[in-house]
Formats: C-alpha cells, structure tokens, sequence
C-alpha cells in the first residue's frame, strides 16, 4: 500500500505554508485565468 504524505507531520506543516493553503483560491496561481474563462462563458 502506498503512503500518504498528508499523513506526514513535517509535509503537512510545510503544506500549511504555501500560499495556496494560507488564501485558498486567491492564492492559487491559476485562479486568475479560471476567472477569465469562467467571464468567458457567460458573456
């Protein structure tokens, strides 16, 4: 069976610093052009 980083102490505190965790989809890079193309859509 494999493991699960998530599982992991250390990977799921340095998870925790990354900007996509700490402002969820606003920190997300690609959240930007999701945006765009949902505009997109729905002209």
């Amino acid at each position: 069976m494999q493991e699960n980083k998530y599982d992991e102490l250390k990977f799921f505190e340095e998870y925790g610093k990354m900007c996509r965790s700490q402002k969820s989809l606003s920190g997300a890079g690609e959240w930007i052009r999701v945006t765009n193309l949902h505009k997109c859509l729905y002209l």
